[in-house]
């Protein structure tokens, strides 16, 4: 059924949202306290979650689904660990940077904290995803393309649904605020893409 098929996808999403962010949210939360402005920081969450679970759905499709979540969680794992160690933001310039540092600079980033990124963000999820009977089956292309044309319609519901009830906080919070820049994976993805 449609649930098994796509439940690595939608766990990988909220998991990658919730494992990925915590500078994210520590920086939201300073700008808007959650207990003042609980609904508004339940809407962001949900909104930025379901770009996710977009980009995931996109991007992961049938049996290479269990490639794709692991490279996610990757990509996850290695920018948590840089935003929330040192406060950066994943861009273009940073990227081209850690492609110039040498052998020294990059022995002194490796660090048992980034084994403990790379062991709960990447490694965990992706056994449980490589463990998932469903990825493995074969589903017919238009199963398939169904199930994403499904996926991409609740993807755009819970992307602007929240946007729409309170548009005013949303507007302001992305024309004003630049700590969506950490969000991730989408903001170091984009900046790969960006590189290349």
């Amino acid at each position: 059924n449609y649930w098994q098929r796509n439940r690595a996808i939608a766990l990988s999403a909220i998991a990658l949202t919730a494992l990925g962010n915590f500078t994210f949210y520590g920086l939201l939360f300073a700008t808007y306290p959650p207990l003042r402005q609980p609904v508004f920081i339940v809407g962001i969450s949900i909104s930025l979650c379901a770009v996710t679970l977009l980009v995931l759905q996109l991007t992961a499709w049938g049996r290479a689904t269990r490639w794709v979540l692991p490279l996610f969680f990757l990509v996850t794992a290695f920018g948590a660990y840089f935003m929330d160690t040192f406060k950066v933001v994943l861009n273009r310039t940073m990227l081209e940077n850690a492609l110039q540092t040498d052998v020294q600079e990059a022995r002194d980033l490796i660090t048992l904290k980034l084994a403990v990124y790379v062991l709960l963000i990447f490694a965990l999820p992706s056994y449980l995803i490589w463990r998932d009977r469903a990825l493995r089956a074969k589903v017919p292309w238009t199963l398939l393309l169904r199930d994403k044309g499904i996926g991409t319609v609740v993807c755009a519901l819970l992307v602007f649904g929240p946007l729409l009830l309170s548009e005013g906080a949303f507007q302001a919070y992305f024309r004003e605020q630049k700590i969506v820049r950490y969000f991730n994976p989408i903001a170091p993805l984009t900046s790969v893409v960006k590189l290349a």
